[in-house]
């Protein structure tokens, strides 16, 4: 199977361009018989009858940019991810009060409203997000425990009405 990148289809899809078929490879072998035992074989001629065909699957690369109505405006979003969210504060981060990295987040952010936890290989860092419920923010910090599908939504510390864990459609902004 051969895997191939297409311009024309929406990224996040797939095609198949071609599909495969199996190849025939014919041999024809000798084999030595003495008093009725066999004592050897021999390859007297191989040749390809039908040369395979392999499968070529398209993987869509083009951005189709959409957008969703939110209570702050329209917003202008190239994907959807669905993610189960948590939130958090600066007091999850593992350091004491008085620690001067406490409240600093992975890239070096203030934690808080608007800044979010992720995990790198499903949303990259700095990337620009609406979360439905939350609002805007921005990928900021990576979280011990934020795997796969998973966000954790910055509030200020003290906040009061932290997030419920629940599911969310999370749209990656331009």
């Amino acid at each position: 199977m051969l895997r191939r990148l297409s311009d024309e289809l929406e990224i996040k899809t797939q095609a198949v361009a071609q599909e495969g078929e199996d190849g025939l490879l014919k041999r024809t072998i000798r084999i030595s018989y003495e008093d009725g035992q066999e004592v050897g074989r021999d390859l007297v001629e191989k040749w390809m009858e039908k040369e395979p065909i392999p499968k070529i699957i398209l993987s869509g690369t083009k951005v189709v940019w959409r957008t969703v109505d939110t209570p702050s405006g329209t917003v202008r979003y190239w994907d959807k991810i669905r993610m189960l969210a948590t939130s958090y504060d600066a007091s999850h981060g593992g350091k004491a009060p008085g620690h001067p990295a406490y409240g600093t987040t992975y890239t070096g952010m203030k934690a808080g409203r608007g800044v979010v936890a992720v995990d790198p290989r499903v949303v990259p860092l700095y990337t620009r997000l609406h979360v439905p419920g939350y609002g805007l923010a921005i990928a900021g910090d990576t979280g011990g425990a934020v795997k796969g599908n998973l966000i954790d939504l910055g509030y200020e510390e003290g906040e009061t009405g932290l997030w419920s864990v629940r599911w969310v459609d999370v749209y990656i902004l331009d």
